[in-house]
């Protein structure tokens, strides 16, 4: 008889957040941090505009190139804006995430 594996998910989900989390600063080091797509709506006052530049941003290309794996979704207007949640800390960062992956199942 096999044991259920309930460690093994949270560990992977766990793994992806603190990689996503490591990417997203080296890069953000030579791209800057890019901006939240509220402060880009506020400042163009087009969703459109600030669609196209929140997913134009070098740091937001940058990481959707490197970080293929992830699960975060730079889409405008998410509840979860990907730009604000890797600004937290570390380990803030990636019990969150864990915690959004297990609710949609993932883990």
């Amino acid at each position: 008889m096999r044991a259920l594996d309930l460690a093994g998910p949270y560990a992977q989900a766990t793994a992806r957040a603190q990689q996503d989390w490591d990417v997203w600063h080296e890069l953000a080091r030579v791209h800057g941090p890019g901006d939240p797509f509220r402060a880009l709506l506020r400042q163009s006052g087009s969703f459109e505009q600030a669609r196209d530049t929140y997913r134009d941003q070098a740091i937001v290309e940058a990481f959707v190139r490197n970080a293929a794996d992830t699960r975060l979704e730079f889409i405008a207007g998410v509840e979860r804006d990907p730009v604000v949640e890797l600004t937290r800390d570390r380990e803030d960062f990636v019990r969150r995430r864990v915690a959004v992956e297990a609710r949609h199942g993932a883990c």
